[in-house]
């Protein structure tokens, strides 16, 4: 480090053993890395014939490698640049800003040096706000022997221009000519320059312009309107020179400078002498570089560091992008949280020089600025965030994929112990964690609280990484929010979430594989003998135990989820089993005994019974021939009135008998005079049927042909007035009367159809009614062959019994 003044020191940004590098070089520029030199591509015919300006490119491995590794990498850079005509002492001017001669190349010849533009790898650090400036020397204009002919010189030198507007905090033009308006044609590219950025409200500024007159060394004019002072520099060009009347390309310039820049100034630079006003030799005013500079005289000094103050004072604002800019004094520490201003970093600066590359060698208008320049700050903002959401992701993952499964190290327990003396026992827990991890192919588990610590240190990180990488604040909020979203936000959907849901389902298959591998051995054994655990032991010792053992080596959100389903639970169910086993063996128990007493009761009863069974069988010996006689008894008793009950039924037949005959014939005279009658009624319900029949057809038929003649009448009556109305129609009525004679046909013989078809309904209703007369007819006839078969069988009963009593 070297200090420049109290607020500055000069610091060095690049590893290499170079004071400068390029930015930009001509297409037709061939770059040597390892030496840090130009030559021309080519000196070929065909190169020397070319009238095209050579476009300008970036130079690989040079001074945008440079921006881009800077370090801090959020850093705050400011630009100054140095354009004007060639051989007029821009290196020289731009070298002293970094107390070093020759920082920037210097040649004796005639030809200008400088191609393209060039960086300084060293900075001037400003003290009270961080900002690092760089110095930009840039390639003389209008030099015959750099380019192929005057059009290609003029589109070189706007090329050069418009890049340094586009590119610098300080704009500082550098000539020898003299005050006046003839000075105003080396600043001619202004117009083309305005031409292609068009005057906009939301365009940028351009940088801060600084006029300087070299080896100047004419006396001022007094003021007119105060004789005793004489004009400024500044002054006389602001109101002798720019104020004037001017036309065409030069009205264009003065208008840009006073109104397209951020600020306007003039300085100047006496001729360089020696210490006492003594000359340079033509040799060394050649090589100015290599005098030491404190054989310069004072005057000449002085006037050097008024102009190195004056642009590291306007350059005490960092170079911004986008619309967005600092408020009040800038100031910005490593760990400042506060932005002023949409400051750009190192990088950004890098990429607008990439984007300020194809502006400036493209042809036409150049979009708006300002949204161009967000774009490339939203660009770089999004690649950022992707960068650290993505970094947020490998950090996470890799902690949970670097997590224990279990807590292997805590106590391990082989049995638990229970019961005493000879009803002692114990209950295997013995678990291989290695070989469940191994067999249920388990990965690492994080402690939810965590999982939550470390995503918090990483967002924190990354945020501020984001807040250090992006100075625009609207830009910033916008990125910070995306970053929030994805990573950490409190939606489903952002990557917290999903490791969150990822480390659950590990944590459950691994707490679920553990207490299958605790519990199962338990549950065996009670399952197998229900009587080896005492209930009690169970809930005080057993249940106890296995729960601390699971906490203490279960890991992460799912263990109290699972310590209640694989666990608890079963365990509530296992100890319900005992406590229903147990409980059913003391009714066992008890059941046994009372058995016991049952038998003993039982034996005693069926020797009580055996008495009782001997004096049963003497009873009933004794019972036995009682019934015995009294059998003998009723025997006799029975004989004796069954005799009587003989003869009293035969008397009793013989009378039936009589009786008997006595009905049969008045049945018979019944059944004869029934026969006569329903004969009768038949022969009067037939005739009547058949002449009701004819009656009724004769009617239908009577009225069928009414409403025939009617239906003729009306059609006809219908016809008569169809022709009548025929007549007083054109011919298009015929069309409508055939309708309608059609119509009335069809209905006619819809009518006539109907009509027929009731009539046919009621001759089958009539038919339907015969039938069932007929049948009425043939059912009587049948129940007087039925009579008669009765009365031949009752005639035939009755014969044998005449023929008994006769």
């Amino acid at each position: 480090m070297v200090s420049v003044d109290e607020d500055h020191e000069i610091v060095s940004v690049s590893e290499k053993p170079f004071t400068s590098l390029p930015l930009f070089l001509p297409s037709d520029v061939a770059y040597d890395p390892e030496t840090n030199t130009i030559s021309n591509k080519s000196d070929d015919a065909e190169s020397k014939t070319s009238t095209e300006a050579p476009q300008l490119v970036l130079v690989p491995n040079a001074g945008v490698e440079m921006l881009e590794s800077l370090h801090p990498k959020d850093v705050p850079i400011s630009l100054i640049s140095c354009v004007g005509p060639y051989r007029t002492g821009k290196s020289l001017l731009v070298s002293r800003f970094l107390e070093n001669s020759n920082a920037f190349q210097i040649g004796p010849t005639l030809e200008g040096c400088t191609r393209g533009i060039w960086i300084s790898t060293s900075v001037l650090k400003q003290k009270s706000n961080g900002v690092y400036k760089f110095v930009l020397d840039c390639e003389g204009m209008g030099d015959p022997l750099s380019a192929t002919g005057a059009e290609s010189n003029a589109i070189n030198d706007v090329r050069i221009a418009l890049a340094c507007v586009l590119l610098s905090t300080v704009f500082v033009f550098n000539n020898t000519s003299h005050p006046d308006r003839g000075s105003l044609q080396f600043l001619r590219y202004l117009d083309t320059i305005r031409k292609r950025i068009p005057v906009s409200k939301s365009r940028i500024k351009y940088p801060s312009f600084l006029w300087v007159f070299r080896d100047f060394f004419l006396q001022l004019p007094m003021r007119k309107d105060d004789p005793t002072r004489k004009y400024t520099l500044e002054e006389y060009m602001l109101e002798r020179v720019l104020n004037q009347k001017h036309s065409g390309e030069d009205a264009e310039v003065v208008d840009s400078l006073l109104n397209d820049f951020a600020d306007f100034n003039v300085l100047s630079i006496g001729y360089p002498k020696r210490q006492e006003g003594r000359p340079f030799s033509a040799e060394e005013m050649s090589m100015l570089g290599d005098v030491p500079w404190n054989e310069f005289d004072e005057d000449f000094q002085k006037d050097m560091n008024n102009v190195i103050k004056h642009c590291l004072e306007e350059a005490a604002t960092p170079f911004s992008l986008g619309n967005e800019k600092s408020k009040g004094v800038f100031n910005w520490s490593p760990r400042s949280a506060q932005k002023l201003g949409a400051y750009a970093s190192p990088a950004a600066y890098a990429k607008w020089c990439e984007t300020c590359l194809e502006l400036v060698n493209s042809e036409g208008v150049i979009p708006n600025l300002p949204d161009l320049q967000h774009q490339l700050l939203q660009t770089m903002a999004e690649d950022q965030v992707n960068k650290c959401i993505e970094t947020y992701r490998t950090v996470l993952q890799e902690f949970l994929d670097a997590s224990d499964v279990y807590n292997i190290d805590k106590q391990d327990i082989k049995h638990i112990a229970i019961g005493e003396g000879k009803h002692a026992t114990t209950l295997p827990v013995d678990v291989d964690f290695n070989s469940v991890i191994e067999e249920k192919q388990l990965k690492g588990v994080a402690d939810a609280d965590n999982l939550l610590s470390v995503s918090l240190h990483t967002s924190e990180k990354l945020r501020k990484q984001l807040e250090d990488s992006i100075s625009s604040p609207s830009i910033l909020k916008d990125t910070l929010e995306i970053f929030e979203n994805k990573c950490d936000g409190g939606n489903k959907s952002s990557f917290l979430s999903q490791i969150q849901q990822e480390n659950f389902k590990r944590s459950q298959q691994a707490c679920e594989a553990l207490a299958q591998r605790i519990y199962a051995p338990i549950r065996k054994v009670i399952r197998d003998d229900p009587t080896k655990v005492k209930v009690s032991d169970f809930e005080t010792k057993v249940i106890v135990e296995v729960k601390e053992y699971f906490i203490a080596c279960a890991r992460g959100p799912a263990l109290d989820e699972t310590l209640l389903q694989c666990i608890e639970e079963p365990g509530d169910a296992d100890h319900v089993f005992l406590a229903k086993v147990q409980e059913r063996q003391g009714l066992l128990d008890r059941a046994i005994e009372t058995q016991a007493s049952l038998e003993k009761d039982i034996q005693e009863k069926l020797i009580h019974l055996a008495s009782l069974e001997n004096d049963l069988n003497e009873t009933m010996e004794k019972n036995q021939k009682e019934i015995e006689k009294m059998r003998a008894d009723h025997t006799s008793a029975m004989e004796k009135a069954i005799a009587e009950q003989k003869k009293r039924e035969e008397e009793q037949l013989a009378a039936l008998e009589l009786e008997m005959q006595r009905k049969l014939k008045a049945a018979e005279e019944s059944l004869e005079k029934s026969e006569r009658q329903r004969a009768l009624e038949l022969d009067n319900l037939k005739s009547e049927s058949e002449e009701r029949l004819r009656m009724e057809i004769s009617a239908r038929e009577e009225r069928m042909k009414n409403e025939q003649l009617a239906y003729e009448a009306e059609l006809q009556q219908v016809k008569s007035m169809a022709d009548k109305k025929l007549d007083q129609e054109i011919r298009a009525a015929e069309d409508r009367r055939l309708a309608e004679q059609e119509r009335i046909k069809t209905e006619m013989e819809a009518k006539i159809a109907e009509a027929e078809k009731k009539m046919e309904e009621e001759i089958k209703r009539k038919q339907e009614a015969l039938a069932r007369a007929e049948e009425a007819m043939a059912l009587k006839e049948k129940e007087n062959s039925e009579l008669m078969e009765r009365a031949e069988i009752a005639e035939n009963q009755a014969c044998p019994v005449v023929c008994c009593c006769m």
